[in-house]
């Protein structure tokens, strides 16, 4: 899957996912919540994907599905964020049907890379955190970061981030104090153009 910030999540969400939208119950979470091994159980809710297109009609059909519209898709979004779990998405171009808010235990994808150091488990977004000269060491932001990407670096005086093993997301901005810590611009890696071509990537490969 494909990270998302919040400026990308807003962006998407309004100008270019489908209109019919829903929250639906975390597959992950309910999945470990059920098992009886949610290890975030204290920390995060069970919470809710956004489904989108048909995906969204069908989970209102089966009783499943709240529905809801774009702006209260974007409230939800950053609310979730707020709490530290982290939005994902096809990582496609055009034609995703979802985004995820995930955490570092329950979520694959997630799990990829904060257990099984597989870091091509999800694409990073476009951004990194970088702490401006107002930083006051107090490592909120070090204990947010799923992935260890940040880190309190006494001789410069501030937090900093490797890029390695950042993600771009930005939960860990949220909870700045002092408000120093913002997201930037940091190109990596595209997409694929069509869930059609990531998934016949995903077959070869599986292949291979």
């Amino acid at each position: 899957q494909k990270v998302l910030s919040a400026e990308e999540a807003h962006d998407f969400i309004m100008n270019h996912a489908p209109a019919d939208m829903a929250l639906v119950p975390c597959p992950c979470r309910t999945r470990t919540e059920k098992m009886g091994i949610r290890e975030c159980k204290d920390n995060n809710p069970v919470a809710n994907c956004i489904m989108m297109g048909p995906t969204a009609l069908h989970f209102e059909m089966l009783g499943l599905g709240q529905k809801i519209t774009r702006e209260q898709a974007i409230h939800y979004f950053d609310a979730m964020q707020e709490l530290g779990l982290v939005g994902q998405t096809d990582n496609t171009i055009a034609g995703s049907s979802i985004i995820c808010m995930c955490c570092g235990c329950c979520c694959s994808q997630l799990r990829g890379r904060t257990r099984w150091d597989n870091m091509s488990a999800l694409l990073p977004a476009n951004f990194i955190p970088r702490a401006g000269d107002v930083c006051i060491e107090c490592g909120a932001c070090t204990e947010r970061c799923f992935f260890n990407a940040l880190t309190i670096d006494g001789e410069v005086g501030r937090s900093v981030v490797d890029p390695d093993k950042c993600i771009g997301c930005g939960v860990c901005t949220l909870i700045c104090p002092e408000k120093t810590l913002k997201l930037y611009r940091y190109e990596r890696s595209t997409p694929f153009k069509t869930t059609k071509e990531m998934v016949k990537t995903i077959a070869r490969e599986n292949r291979e």
